[in-house]
């Protein structure tokens, strides 16, 4: 026997130290291909990773500009129900009329729930 053969060799028959040997080779394969398509799984998901980081940084929401067109569709909508009567339209928005006419003023709302042309830029 070669002395460089591993002790879990020593004293087999010749045959089934091939056989074993033939057995080890065929599992290290399995694991190889195995590890090789984890690999590439991986890969694969760290691309589509960066890819959706770069659809999330184009679809960021503005949380201000949002609540703030939110705010602005509501005024016109009540301004527009009632008539364009300030009062009434904050009665059904449940705020103060001062309030009302500040954010008509700050959004660029007509009195009749349009929008003025200067605030379409």
């Amino acid at each position: 026997m070669p002395e460089n053969q591993s002790p879990a060799y020593r004293g087999l028959h010749p045959t089934a130290q091939f056989r074993r040997t033939k057995d080890t080779r065929a599992i290290m394969k399995n694991r190889l291909d195995a590890l090789t398509v984890l690999i590439n799984s991986i890969s694969f998901e760290i691309d589509e990773l960066k890819q959706d980081d770069d659809i999330n940084e184009r679809d960021k929401i503005n949380y201000d500009e949002e609540v703030q067109r939110f705010e602005s569709d509501l005024i016109r909508c009540a301004l527009m129900k009632t008539g364009g009567i300030q009062r009434k339209a904050a009665d059904l928005l449940n705020i103060k009329v001062t309030t009302l006419n500040a954010k008509i003023k700050r959004f660029g709302i007509s009195p009749n729930g349009l929008i003025e042309e200067s605030h379409l830029i």
